[in-house]
């Protein structure tokens, strides 16, 4: 998939989480960030990222599905983590996002789930939740 679908999808996605109210509410704002957050940027926030995917292969029009880690990172504990992955995952998980160009999407559903910790030299401790995301796109007119 050309690199200007994968930008559209990616916009698609923030648009979607940047526009849940209950979400950004918890974040304090439209912390939501593509792959990393910006150096110095403290928690709460929420990352998405392309892990895997390609083309399917399956009938003659060209389709793909992606798969996008969609997790909240906070410092003030698990429970936090878990309120907002609630949130990303209300937006998410079996809703469709916008058509993108010449292609359009069918299918958002979580797969997988995502919770871990990890602490820093100086013993602070991030909590990291969310979920892997299989988005399936097609060409409109191959």
């Amino acid at each position: 998939m050309p690199s200007d679908h994968i930008e559209e999808l990616e916009t698609a996605l923030y648009n979607r989480l940047a526009g849940g109210t209950a979400l950004t509410n918890l974040l304090g704002g439209t912390l939501i960030h593509n792959t990393v957050a910006p150096p110095h940027t403290e928690p709460p926030y929420v990352l998405f990222q392309q892990q895997a995917g390609g083309d399917e292969n399956v009938t003659p029009r060209r389709s793909r599905d992606p798969i996008y880690l969609v997790k909240a990172v906070t410092l003030d504990g698990r429970e936090a983590a878990i309120a907002l992955d609630r949130e990303c995952d209300t937006l998410l998980h079996k809703n469709e996002l916008p058509v993108m160009g010449d292609w359009g999407n069918h299918r958002l559903n979580r797969t997988e789930d995502v919770s871990f910790v990890e602490q820093d030299d100086a013993g602070k401790q991030y909590f990291h939740q969310g979920g892997l995301y299989r988005v399936k796109i097609a060409e409109i007119f191959p």
